[in-house]
């Protein structure tokens, strides 16, 4: 029986595409942005260096990618719900 702490598990990055493990979308996906929230409650500093430091590992995984698609990615959402 798979379990919700299973399934949030299993939202993870996937590399060098930088899509998630479990379900394919762009990573963080919302299961996986739930998760690192909640892995980082009452320390955002530590979620946006963390955050960061995966943004910068996917801009040379992502050659292709224009760096502004992967800011988005890695720290929009993080803005947004930081906002909120």
């Amino acid at each position: 029986m798979v379990g919700v702490n299973d399934e949030v598990a299993a939202h993870r990055a996937g590399r060098p595409s930088w899509r998630c493990a479990g379900c394919g979308e762009p990573w963080p996906c919302e299961p996986g942005q739930e998760e690192l929230l909640a892995s980082h409650a009452g320390d955002r500093v530590a979620l946006a260096m963390l955050l960061g430091g995966q943004f910068v590992q996917a801009t040379m995984d992502l050659p292709d990618v224009a760096v502004g698609v992967l800011l988005e990615q890695f720290m929009g959402w993080w803005r947004e719900s930081a906002m909120g």
